[in-house]
């Protein structure tokens, strides 16, 4: 039986090889699909994994083999010194007390997330349209354990998912169903009719999972989402289709269920133990404030807030420069945002991104934030939307941008022209000078391919490169 499990497992390695070489986004949809199966592959082992964490180890190998062959290039990601800096933190804590049995899971689980995961998507996939696959992969993933969850209305989660774990893939999943439809909605396609009812059937999910930390992901995550898009008007009208279906959900939870999803009376088990954790763990905090009670310390005691958790696993070193992190990300999204135009793909990659992240902190304020799925899930997209630094333009994005580009060139070109006449002096470096001769030639060269004039259409472009033959 051994024999026939490693047979399957190489054969499952190696196709897994050969058709990723040729289709990277293969590789990335089948890790970022299957992080929802948050379940233990291990067997009992020392070291667990899911079946997504395998797919990323499969992904390590073909991601350093092309960058040693050339197929893919080394970059340092905007991230990395943030990571360092958080990294030295969490060894310094591990200085002060070193956690045998639990610290090196917790280093391993960081590593992976931040030093694999992040370069991995941002950088094996050359352009944006490429991790389309995965996103869809994720919905189709998705959809499925929302059906399930419907189905057996159970509260204790689907096929071993609990059901924070299924709360919170279910608010990622939905995230990404909202600026998926966001990007369809103005194309002459049927992907924005699917992407509602998948966002129907993904919001009756979560309301069955009674997650109410994913309630909060979801509702932090689509915030920023509308607030990207500026189309809070247009979310308004979504949000009153959706209100029928939410109410079917809600009815069909049992009198219990609905009890336990409203409450939030401290004499309540559950809420009573968050109270007793949060306090055990400020108290270890207490014993080292700067540097902390040391790297897995979540793992021992229940990580219900991870800013309690920070704290008193690496002190107030740690939780500044984890802060610090999240900040230098969404000032990375910030800065691509102003240059990607909203109807290119990378644009979708950077509010997803932006909203997975924030819908992990604001989960993780009152659930597990390092948890296997959701997590996978937020980190993957921070690595989508660092690729989008770097990835390749689409066919017709990159010709708008070429032309948008051009046209810049040309009223520098043109201004220096005018100033000849004695108007000012020029303000040009010969740098600038350089790239707007390029952009003539650029020009020049698509006139052949426009329509001819005499069919009534004109290229105002190509006639003012025209006109700036001997300028």
């Amino acid at each position: 039986m051994d024999n026939v499990f490693l047979l399957g497992a190489l054969m499952y390695a190696l196709v897994f090889w050969a058709v990723s070489w040729k289709h990277p986004g293969v590789a990335l949809a089948l890790v970022f699909g299957s992080a929802p199966f948050q379940n233990d592959l291990s067997g009992g082992g020392g070291v667990r994994f899911s079946f997504a964490e395998i797919n990323l180890v499969l992904a390590l190998p073909l991601f350093l083999v092309m960058l040693v062959v050339g197929e893919r290039r080394a970059r340092l990601w905007p991230l990395f010194w943030p990571c360092i800096l958080f990294s030295l933190a969490c060894v310094a804590s591990s200085l002060v007390e070193w956690r045998a049995h639990s610290a090196p899971t917790s280093y391993v689980q960081m590593f992976l997330f931040f030093f694999v995961v992040v370069p991995v998507f941002s950088t094996l996939a050359r352009r944006a349209d490429d991790l389309k696959l995965a996103l869809w992969g994720l919905l189709g993933v998705a959809s499925f354990l929302a059906l399930a969850s419907l189905i057996t209305r159970s509260p204790a989660g689907v096929m071993g998912i609990n059901k924070n774990g299924l709360g919170g893939s279910l608010s990622c999943s939905l995230i990404v169903a909202l600026e998926l439809w966001f990007h369809y909605r103005d194309q002459p396609t049927r992907h924005k009719t699917a992407l509602v009812g998948i966002m129907g059937l993904l919001s009756m999910g979560l309301l069955l999972s009674l997650s109410r930390g994913g309630w909060v992901a979801a509702a932090s995550g689509i915030v920023l989402v509308t607030a990207m898009r500026r189309q809070f008007a247009l979310l308004g009208r979504v949000a009153l289709l959706m209100m029928p279906l939410i109410a079917v959900g809600w009815n069909l939870l049992p009198p219990e269920s609905r009890d336990y999803a409203t409450s939030f009376s401290a004499d309540r088990g559950n809420i009573k133990q968050r109270y007793v954790n949060r306090d055990n763990t400020l108290a270890q905090w207490r014993k080292s404030p700067l540097f902390g009670a040391g790297m897995g310390l979540r793992k021992e005691i229940d990580a219900t807030n991870f800013v309690v958790m920070a704290l008193a696993e690496t002190g107030i070193l740690g939780l500044l420069t984890f802060l610090g992190l999240f900040a230098a990300f969404y000032v990375m999204i910030a800065r691509a945002q102003r240059t990607t135009p909203r109807a290119d793909f990378g644009y979708s990659l950077l509010a997803i991104g932006g909203a997975l992240m924030l819908s992990r902190l604001t989960q993780g304020m009152v659930d597990h934030y390092w948890a296997r799925g959701p997590t996978m899930m937020a980190w993957a997209s921070a690595g989508m939307a660092t690729g989008v630094l770097w990835f390749e333009p689409s066919g017709a994005f990159s010709t708008r941008l070429q032309r948008a580009r051009a046209l810049l060139a040309l009223h520098l070109v043109e201004t220096r022209r005018r100033t000849r006449k004695g108007l000012a002096p020029p303000t040009l470096s010969r740098a600038e000078l350089h790239a707007a001769k390029q952009a003539l030639n650029v020009v020049r060269g698509e006139r052949a391919q426009m329509p001819h004039p005499s069919r009534g259409v004109r290229d105002p472009l190509s006639d003012l490169a025209e006109g700036l033959r001997d300028g």
